[in-house]
């Protein structure tokens, strides 16, 4: 009886230790190569016409990549969100978002204190973006890996 017990308990701590590295190691990482059109910021051209006058900010064929890394839905017991976003520029600059809100079909991109910053639509690949230095608008393709 003792025994069918210990083997019972063996295998209930084994099936616990499998649930918990699924839920803290289990994640799916995408990669986009998204093209469309990027210009400064509002606020970088304000603070430039400050110093030098008026500046044309036109918006300018662009390319980056975005990489969302989505972890298991279990993760959501104890976490906020289960994605986290980077964005990179070819001129080396990344931006990274990990409080992303899934609403619906949308992958809906936040600053830390909330605000919002950028949408990438899961159905039609779509990505707009406005940080404190960039806005980008375009369409994704995914990366095949």
């Amino acid at each position: 009886m003792i025994k069918k017990l210990l083997k019972l308990l063996g295998y209930s701590l084994l099936s616990i230790a499998i649930f918990i590295g699924y839920a803290f190691w289990a994640e799916e990482s995408e990669i986009y190569r998204c093209e469309g059109q990027g210009r400064h910021a509002k606020a970088v051209i304000e603070k430039a016409e400050a110093q030098i006058g008026e500046v044309d900010n036109p918006y300018l064929n662009d390319i980056g990549f975005l990489k969302i890394e989505s972890f298991t839905k279990i993760s959501l017991i104890w976490a906020d969100g289960r994605h986290h976003i980077w964005w990179e520029k070819a001129d080396g600059s990344t931006d990274i978002w990990t409080n992303v809100a899934e609403v619906g079909e949308q992958l809906r991109l936040n600053d830390d204190n909330g605000h919002l910053e950028g949408v990438f639509s899961q159905i039609s690949k779509s990505f707009s973006v406005v940080t404190g230095t960039r806005e980008f608008k375009g369409m994704c393709k995914k990366v095949e890996q």
